[in-house]
């Protein structure tokens, strides 16, 4: 009976180990974090400025932006976040009125993950209301 060389063992059996990794690597897509995501509507006549604060689930503002939404138009908002969880969304109407809503940025997947939410300036352009959420 031969007697293997242990050298040779090992180095066949870490090449098998890497080929299987690596072919797991390329067959599994990457997970990655989705956007936070939102959507205004305005429904007015007139153009609104609306400020946009995303806040992150440890309380710290990620995004502080100001958008000029034409009359009759909407805008869509995606931003990249750093973790998964719950994001607190502050948006105000140039006449100071605040709407406060929470979203889920989850995994990004083809079928979609975090929820969109929708958000309207009604006709009047005195307030900024809630309109629901949508997986984007």
């Amino acid at each position: 009976m031969q007697r293997r060389n242990p050298v040779i063992v090992a180095i066949v059996m870490i090449a098998i180990v890497g080929l299987i990794l690596l072919a797991f690597m390329i067959a599994v897509p990457k997970i990655q974090i989705d956007d936070a995501v939102l959507s205004i509507e305005n429904e007015d006549i007139e153009d609104h400025e609306v400020r946009v604060e995303i806040i992150d689930p440890q309380d710290v503002r990620l995004y502080d932006e100001v958008y000029v939404i034409e009359a009759d138009t909407r805008i869509g908002i995606r931003k990249s976040v750093p973790e998964l969880g719950m994001y607190t969304y502050r948006l105000t109407l140039d006449n100071g009125f605040i709407i406060t809503q929470n979203g889920s940025v989850e995994y990004s997947t083809n079928v979609g993950s975090s929820e969109n939410l929708e958000f309207v300036i009604p006709s009047g352009g005195v307030c900024i209301v809630f309109d629901g959420a949508t997986i984007a």
